[in-house]
């Protein structure tokens, strides 16, 4: 049977070299293509965002620039907005997205900061539940104290860690109070007095 299976197999490559081999090219074609854009063209626009990015975050974390940080100004600082629009699905411009939300948020405007902050998409569990976080904080900002306990709910179930859990559980359960769902705050607090 193996002989046979043998003759067969060879009859059949035989046969469908030339399909074969054609269909071998493309695959290399492809990957090759694939190794191509990676290395010599994504990688070097990775690079650029990152480089794109420092003035904002210059002006946002050191200067606390607020209104330098969103647009940028006259020194070469072209503002996270820009570096966001510019690289969006480049780590530079993900993380620009992010602090553009944060700076929006601390130059108290409040709705463009959850639209942007809406649109961080990040896989690092801590930087997502700030981002949540922060939303819930706008909408406090905005008197919308449901909104906020939703995000504020989503802040500490998406992420288990000791720094922030606790803190948007705390701002949860004050937010349960505001809206007098006590039994709901009850629950969180009693939940964050077991688990931390």
């Amino acid at each position: 049977i193996r002989e046979q299976n043998l003759k067969e197999a060879l009859a059949f490559l035989e046969k469908n070299k030339k399909r074969l081999s054609i269909i071998g090219g493309t695959i290399a074609l492809i990957i090759l293509g694939v190794l191509f854009y990676s290395q010599f063209m994504y990688k070097p626009a990775d690079l650029k965002s990152q480089e794109a990015l420092w003035h904002g975050e210059y002006a946002l974390l050191n200067e606390q620039n607020w209104s330098a940080a969103i647009s940028g100004d006259s020194i070469g600082n072209s503002g996270l907005k820009s570096v966001a629009e510019s690289y969006n699905g480049y780590s530079g411009g993900d993380i620009a997205q992010y602090e553009l939300g944060i700076a929006y948020l601390n130059n108290g405007q409040y709705q463009e900061a959850i639209t942007a902050l809406e649109q961080v998409a990040f896989e690092d569990e801590m930087i997502s539940s700030i981002a949540f976080g922060a939303i819930g904080d706008a909408y406090i900002e905005l008197g919308n104290i449901t909104s906020a306990a939703e995000y504020y709910e989503k802040a500490y179930t998406s992420s288990n860690n000791d720094l922030t859990a606790p803190i948007y559980m705390l701002k949860a359960a004050y937010a349960k109070e505001t809206e007098n769902k006590y039994e709901d705050a009850v629950k969180i607090y009693q939940e964050l007095i077991n688990k931390y």
